[in-house]
C-alpha cells in the first residue's frame, strides 16, 4: 500500500471525524470533497440539503457558491473579454458616471480588495436599509455613482468589499460581456457544469438547497434582498465545483494558465506583499499554498485548499455550518 493511498485514507478518516456531528435529524448539512487533477478520491456528506422536504445533502445538491464566484469572475475577466480590461485601468475610464476618489481607482485594485470602495451591502445597512430590503441593478449602481470618496487612499491596505467586483462587471455589461453567459461558453458547457448565475436571491434555480442560520428557536431560512453580482451569484453542487478545481489544478483546457494567474501575488502601493490576489488567499505555512473562503455570506460557507507538490487537494462546502478542521488532509 501506497504512502499516497494512506495520506487519502487517513484524510477521509478525517472527513469523516469533521461531520460525524451532522447526522441528527433535522441539520443542515454539507459536504467534503477530495480529489487530485484525475478523480475524486472520496466524498464525505452528511445533514440535509432541504430541511422541509428531508432531502440529504449529496455531492449533486445545489447551492450558493457565495464569493467563490469572485474567482470565476476574475478568470474570466481577465481571460475571456478579449483583452477589453486592463489592471492598471482607471474605473473611471469604463464607467465615466463613477465620480471622485472610486474613479481612479483601477480593475486591479478593484478586484484585490485594495481598492477602498465603500461595499454596498454595509453602507446601505449604515443608512438604516436592512439587508432583506429588496433592490434591484440599477438603483444599485445609481447609488455607487453618487459615491464620492473611498475608505481609504487606493492600493494602501485590504478591507473586503463587493464593489469592485460589481463595477468591473458593469463595464464588462456594457460592452457586451454578461457574466451569466460568460460562465456558460467559457466554463459550464465546456466542462459540462450545471452552473447558474441568477441576478436575485428569488430567481428560481432548479434543485437549489436554501441555505439555514441558527435563531433562538431552530434553523431558519435564509433570505438576501441586495441585488446579486459577479461578486458572489453563481450557484453549482459540489461536484460541479470539484470538476473546476480539477482543471485548474491539471492546467488543461480552457483552464490553462489561469491557476497560476489567479493565485499570482498582489502588492500595496508601498511595496508590502498583499496575500490575498484575485480572492485566493495565501496563508503563511510550507504545507499550503493558497486557500480560499466564502465569508460574507454567514449561511453558506464554501472553502477549498491545497498544496502544490503532490497535488493532494482538500475542498470542503457546507451549508450552514462551521467545523474547525485541522491541516492533516493537505499535509
Amino acid at each position: 500500500m501506497s504512502d499516497t493511498q494512506l495520506r487519502w485514507r487517513d484524510a477521509r478518516a478525517t472527513a469523516e471525524r469533521l461531520l460525524a456531528d451532522w447526522h441528527l435529524p433535522g441539520e443542515p448539512g454539507g459536504a467534503i470533497t477530495l480529489f487530485d487533477t484525475q478523480r475524486t478520491q472520496a466524498v464525505v456528506c452528511a445533514g440535509q440539503a432541504d430541511l422541509a422536504r428531508g432531502e440529504p445533502f449529496t455531492a449533486d445538491s445545489v447551492v450558493r457558491y457565495a464569493s467563490l464566484t469572485k474567482h470565476i469572475f476574475a478568470a474570466l475577466a481577465l481571460n475571456a473579454t478579449e483583452g477589453t480590461l486592463r489592471l492598471d485601468q482607471p474605473l473611471g475610464e469604463l464607467l465615466p458616471q463613477l465620480r471622485g476618489e472610486p474613479a481612479a481607482v483601477s480593475v486591479g485594485q478593484a478586484l484585490d480588495m485594495t481598492g477602498g470602495l465603500p461595499d454596498v451591502r454595509e453602507t446601505l445597512g449604515l443608512l438604516g436599509i436592512s439587508g432583506y430590503s429588496v433592490s434591484h441593478a440599477e438603483p444599485v449602481m445609481t447609488f455607487i455613482q453618487g459615491l464620492s470618496r473611498l475608505n481609504f487612499p487606493a492600493g494602501s491596505e485590504i478591507s473586503y468589499s463587493n464593489t469592485g467586483y460589481r463595477l468591473v462587471e458593469a463595464a464588462l455589461q456594457q460592452r457586451g460581456y454578461r457574466f451569466a453567459q460568460l460562465v456558460q461558453q467559457h466554463i459550464a458547457q465546456p466542462l459540462q457544469l450545471g452552473w447558474q448565475a441568477p441576478d436575485s436571491w428569488f430567481d428560481i434555480v432548479p434543485g437549489l438547497s436554501p441555505g439555514y442560520w441558527r435563531a433562538p428557536q431552530g434553523w431558519q431560512q435564509s433570505s438576501a434582498g441586495l441585488h446579486l453580482s459577479a461578486s458572489g451569484s453563481l450557484t453549482g453542487s459540489i461536484d460541479d465545483l470539484t470538476r473546476w478545481l480539477q482543471a485548474l489544478l491539471g492546467d488543461r483546457g480552457a483552464a490553462a494558465g489561469v491557476l497560476q494567474q489567479l493565485s499570482a501575488p498582489r502588492y500595496l502601493t508601498n511595496g508590502q506583499l498583499s496575500a490575498y490576489g484575485w480572492g485566493w488567499r495565501a496563508p503563511r505555512s510550507a504545507r499550503i499554498s493558497y486557500w480560499a473562503t466564502a465569508a460574507l455570506t454567514p449561511v453558506i460557507k464554501p472553502i477549498f485548499c491545497w498544496r502544490r507538490s503532490g497535488r493532494l487537494v482538500w475542498r470542503w462546502s457546507p451549508t450552514a455550518k462551521t467545523a474547525t478542521a485541522p491541516a492533516s488532509p493537505c499535509r
